[in-house]
């Protein structure tokens, strides 16, 4: 069933628009193309592409260890092991936290580089017009 959620009635997923006019398949286009647009206009061109993409897949990894976690509690629970659920919640969790730290550490200091390399190109113009209302002075 889908919710429209500009007057919240309920719909089969076969329908395509809402009887107040909201169009599901533009919708989900619209999601989609704004996904694709972050992501090729503010990341994949930019200087540091691969640092970027290799923090998106520790954050993959990141959420695949939480799902080690529940693998492993399902598994222990399975073959009556305690010290196997312990195990996997332990290292899960730990394994989650060291990808999900090294890939928001990549992406902070790329945006560090960002705003630093912003930051110098002000001050550049800032410093190039007081050279030039310098010498109009003189």
């Amino acid at each position: 069933m889908k919710v429209c959620p500009k007057c919240e009635m309920s719909h089969e997923d076969e329908r395509s628009k809402c009887g107040c006019g909201y169009d599901f398949d533009e919708d989900v286009i619209r999601k989609v193309t704004k996904w694709a647009r972050f992501f090729h206009y503010h990341r994949l061109n930019a200087k540091y592409s691969a640092l970027y993409i290799i923090g998106l897949l520790l954050d993959v990894l990141a959420v695949i260890s939480l799902l080690y976690i529940i693998l492993g509690v399902a598994g222990g629970l399975f073959n009556h092991s305690f010290m196997m659920v312990i195990v996997a919640i332990i290292s899960g969790i730990a394994s989650y936290i060291i990808f999900k730290a090294i890939s928001e550490s990549i992406i902070l200091f790329i945006g560090i580089e960002e705003n630093t390399s912003k930051t110098n190109d002000i001050l550049g113009k800032i410093l190039e017009s007081l050279r030039e209302s310098q010498i109009t002075k003189l």
